[in-house]
C-alpha cells in the first residue's frame, strides 16, 4: 500500500480525493488509518490521513476513516498536539466536528502540548459560532477550561457576542473566574 514511501491512503487524503479515501478504507483492511506523514516539514508534519481529511473539510473522507475500528480519533498529529477535532474546530468544519463528537471514543476536551488550547478554544478565539454551537452541545465538553496561560474559554470567547451566548447557556460555566498575574487583571 505505499507509494514513494508514503500510503496511498496519506496521498488520497492529502490530495483531497474522498472518493480514493472509501474505496482505500472499504477494500483494503490492512491499509494502515494511523498513518502519520513524516515526508513533509512545517504545518503537515505528522499529519494523518484523518487529520488531513480534518484540516481541508472533506466529509467524506472523514467518514469513512470513521468506520475503521482501529483509527485512533484523538492522535496528537504534529508537533504542537494538534488532534483531527482541534484542526476542525480551527477551520469552521461544524459538520465534520459533528462527524467526530458522535465517537464514543473521542476525547473532547483533549488539549494541545504546551499551550493547552482545546477544540472549543480554538472555535471561540476565531469566532466559528456553528463549531462552538456544536461542541457546547456536547455533554462532557469542558466549558471552564483554561490555557497554559490561565486564560478560560469564555474569556476568549468575548470578542463574539454570540459565541459568548452559547456558552452561557451552559450553567457550570463560571463567568467570576478571573486570573491575577502580578497584580495584573
Amino acid at each position: 500500500m505505499r507509494v514513494g514511501g508514503r500510503s496511498a491512503l496519506l496521498l488520497a487524503s492529502k490530495l483531497r480525493r474522498p472518493q480514493f479515501v472509501r474505496l482505500i478504507v472499504e477494500m483494503r483492511p490492512d491499509a494502515d488509518v494511523n498513518v502519520l506523514d513524516v515526508h513533509v516539514e512545517g504545518e503537515y508534519a505528522g499529519y494523518t490521513p484523518l487529520a488531513y481529511a480534518c484540516h481541508f473539510g472533506i466529509e467524506n473522507a472523514v467518514l469513512a476513516l470513521l468506520s475503521r475500528t482501529d483509527l485512533k480519533v484523538n492522535q496528537q498529529c504534529d508537533g504542537k498536539g494538534h488532534t483531527a477535532l482541534m484542526l476542525a474546530a480551527m477551520r469552521g468544519h461544524d459538520a465534520i466536528v459533528d462527524l467526530l463528537i458522535q465517537r464514543p471514543d473521542l476525547e473532547v476536551n483533549k488539549a494541545t502540548k504546551k499551550a493547552f488550547h482545546t477544540a472549543l478554544m480554538f472555535a471561540a478565539l476565531r469566532k466559528h459560532r456553528k463549531v462552538v454551537e456544536v461542541l457546547v452541545g456536547h455533554p462532557d465538553i469542558a466549558v471552564n477550561s483554561k490555557d497554559c496561560n490561565m486564560v478560560s474559554v469564555f474569556q476568549m470567547a468575548q470578542g463574539d457576542p454570540g459565541v459568548c451566548r452559547m456558552m452561557l447557556d451552559r450553567p457550570e460555566l463560571d463567568v467570576m473566574y478571573t486570573y491575577v498575574r502580578n497584580g495584573q487583571y
